[in-house]
């Protein structure tokens, strides 16, 4: 059964509230470290290597002369773009697949303490080693599905999300394989889709608008200053939103949370 948006909003920002003390400092660190990564590789390299292929193609369409087009093709400007398009492509792919790792690592972790099991930093991360191909194949294949929703129309697309809601934690937490968690989320998901989304939408505008307001404030200090700001939050909503998804399954496979048992280990 599933609970209101204000008792979800509640339990994700408390992403930190865990019996393990470890486990959110340490994939915090690691999102705040990849975030850092992703955004100077986004604001720095690929800026001025777009800026001088922009510079070449408008120096040899200037005038609009058909041996300006003629030397656009044949030039290097569409080349370079094609390979900082392909460039950032790979490197988003593998951001979002990493990300997606530490995040999945807190997930087993916060469902565990949620439902009053033992756990810890260490066992969490081998876990997740353990089904690591298999959760990726399943996020690989999720994305892709919701992906083809949102290229016919935007309805689908959200939809295809709300349907597909609980595949990684499926996989992760009860083992099953991509298929039968994809169908799993989906007959467990029927007649509970409008709530999930209005969960998620509800949370999330919350959440994007605090961080939001929050980047703005510092938008005046340095650019480092200001990367280091937004690789912050972006770590902190990743944390964020993992929680809030860890409760919503919780409440729909588990009836809701228990007392959570101390983790094993020195934490």
């Amino acid at each position: 059964m599933l609970k209101s948006t204000t008792y979800y909003l509640k339990k994700s920002l408390l992403f930190f509230d865990l019996k393990s003390r470890r486990l959110p400092v340490i994939m915090f660190m690691l999102l705040l470290a990849i975030d850092s990564l992703y955004l100077i590789y986004t604001t720095d390299a690929s800026t001025f290597s777009l800026n001088d292929a922009v510079a070449e193609i408008n120096a040899l369409t200037e005038g609009e002369t058909l041996m300006g087009v003629y030397a656009l093709a044949e030039s290097d400007a569409f080349a370079g773009i094609y390979a900082l398009a392909l460039d950032f492509f790979v490197v988003t792919i593998i951001y979002v697949l990493v990300g997606e790792v530490f995040s999945y690592i807190y997930m087993i972790g916060a469902i565990k303490d949620i439902r009053g099991e033992k756990y810890n930093t260490a066992g969490c991360a081998f876990y997740m080693l353990t089904r690591l191909f298999v959760f990726l194949a399943a996020l690989i294949i999720k994305l892709l599905i919701i992906a083809s929703g949102f290229f016919l129309l935007v309805i689908p697309g959200v939809i295809l999300y709300c349907m597909l809601y609980f595949v990684e934690p499926l996989v992760m937490e009860q083992r099953v394989s991509p298929f039968k968690a994809i169908k799993t989320s989906r007959e467990v998901t029927k007649g509970k889709r409008m709530q999930i989304f209005q969960i998620e939408l509800s949370c999330l505008l919350i959440i994007y608008l605090l961080g939001s307001l929050a980047t703005m404030m510092f938008s005046s200090f340095s650019a480092a200053v200001s990367l280091y700001v937004n690789a912050f939050f972006s770590a902190m909503m990743t944390l964020i939103n993992t929680k809030r998804i860890a409760h919503v399954y919780t409440d729909m496979f588990y009836g809701g949370e228990k007392e959570a048992a101390a983790p094993e280990g020195t934490e």
